[in-house]
């Protein structure tokens, strides 16, 4: 049950069936204000003007202010009055609005890191291939370089074959050239009764 109250400007505000005054127990009516201490206890005008909550509050004993209970209530305090199913609503509506706002900017940064994620391993694997070219170019290199140099080693290898032959050569030849200049030249002899 919600009974409803008029403050002084005629406005209305919705009181819960639970509430009463703490000293009195009086239940909320139009002829009748309620105040809220800052203690958390409620006290009708009557209580109020009676002196209840001044200095202290007669239901704790602490010092405390009053306001009264109407529109012009501080909206953090009127959610105290009101129907806990209508809060619940209320705040799950507004906890959707706070995920959904959360969830798209939550998207939105790990979409971030999934691409640079992306692009991280895209790069590694670029890297992978180019060391394994390098590896592969380095290997040839080597073969060439090992080719060449065997190359290098039989052009050299001919090369003193080819001296050692000519300088046989020129052995030959100058053996076959002292050779010949030793030989005495045969002549036919004549004989005396013979004419020219």
């Amino acid at each position: 049950m919600i009974n409803r109250i008029e403050d002084k400007t005629g406005e209305t505000a919705e009181m819960a069936d639970w509430t009463h005054c703490n000293i009195c127990m009086r239940q909320p009516s139009t002829d009748v204000a309620f105040f809220l201490t800052g203690c958390g206890h409620i006290l009708c005008k009557n209580c109020v003007d009676s002196g209840a909550a001044d200095p202290q509050c007669k239901v704790c004993n602490q010092k405390s202010g009053v306001l009264e209970i109407n529109r012009h209530l501080q909206p953090d305090l009127q959610e105290f009055f009101k129907d806990p199913k209508d809060l619940l609503v209320r705040y799950q509506q507004k906890l959707n609005k706070v995920f959904e706002f959360q969830s798209a900017h939550r998207k939105r940064i790990n979409k971030y890191h999934k691409d640079l994620q992306q692009k991280a391993t895209k790069m590694a694997q670029y890297f992978q291939n180019e060391m394994k070219k390098k590896s592969e170019l380095e290997r040839q290199y080597k073969m060439t370089k090992e080719q060449n140099k065997q190359l290098q080693e039989k052009i050299t290898r001919q090369q003193e074959e080819l001296r050692s032959y000519k300088t046989q050569m020129y052995q030959y030849q100058a053996s076959a050239e002292r050779h010949r200049s030793t030989q005495v030249p045969h002549y036919r002899s004549r004989s005396p009764n013979s004419t020219g």
